[in-house]
């Protein structure tokens, strides 16, 4: 499989409340797949009041920060300071990160300007 690349081109997407319901299991789950190649992304990131040790805990590849925050990044310095830390935390455990929901070119240039180049 290695050859292929198919295990890296995977990358399913868990959500904390998925984890939580289920944490060592699925944590051992995740474990075995990040070992075969296959990404994690953890979604909604940022919305459950567990996301940073499961940040910490879990074997992830990438946090998808919530639209929530992006929505409101042009108008709001405190959402622009969550997304610049949680940018700052996923690259300092070197997990890639996603802005979901940008909908306009200005919401995509503030968040290049955090460092958040994906969307």
């Amino acid at each position: 499989m290695g050859e292929t690349g198919f295990p890296q081109a995977l990358e399913p997407e868990i959500t904390e409340g998925i984890v939580l319901d289920h944490d060592n299991s699925v944590l051992a789950s995740l474990e075995r797949l990040r070992e075969i190649g296959v990404g994690i992304a953890f979604d909604e990131f940022g919305t459950g009041y567990a996301s940073l040790n499961l940040v910490k805990r879990y074997p992830l590849s990438r946090v998808k920060i919530d639209r929530s925050f992006v929505q409101g990044v042009l108008e709001s310095d405190r959402d622009a300071a969550i997304i610049r830390a949680v940018r700052h935390m996923a690259h300092s455990f070197n997990v890639k990160t996603t802005a979901e929901g940008v909908e306009t070119e200005p919401q995509r240039n503030i968040l290049r300007r955090l460092g958040c180049h994906e969307g």
